[in-house]
């Protein structure tokens, strides 16, 4: 789910649960480009930064959120050389990333959800 920074949601894509969520980073980019748009189907706003959890640190994401001129804020994985990224990283603006984290509703674990609904 890609959202603003304000939590609402600006586009979402779904895969299969065992799919790695960067496999869908593209397609969610592209459709939030194409939907939030104004009434003349012109982009209502860029962003400056594209903030993210480890899942999402890969070399061909920075590159490609900086080709499109947006700053990834993604932390580096443990065992990565920091300073060989091409940013860095900025903690106060990816504390905000917790906004996401909170616009939409914790979901129930698959144990949850059969949790006394056992057949007789």
């Amino acid at each position: 789910m890609l959202c603003d920074g304000h939590g609402y949601p600006l586009h979402f894509h779904l895969t299969p649960g065992q799919a790695h969520e960067t496999t869908a980073f593209v397609d969610l980019l592209v459709g939030a480009d194409e939907q939030v748009t104004d009434g003349d189907g012109g982009p209502v706003a860029w962003p400056a930064a594209l903030a993210g959890d480890k899942g999402y640190r890969a070399d061909w994401i920075d590159e490609y959120l900086l080709g499109l001129g947006i700053t990834p804020v993604i932390p580096s994985k443990g065992n990565e050389d920091r300073s060989a990224r091409p940013v860095e990283f900025d903690k106060d603006v990816y504390r905000r990333r917790s906004i996401v984290e909170m616009s939409h509703p914790d979901y129930p674990s698959s144990d949850s959800l059969y949790r006394g609904s056992r057949a007789a």
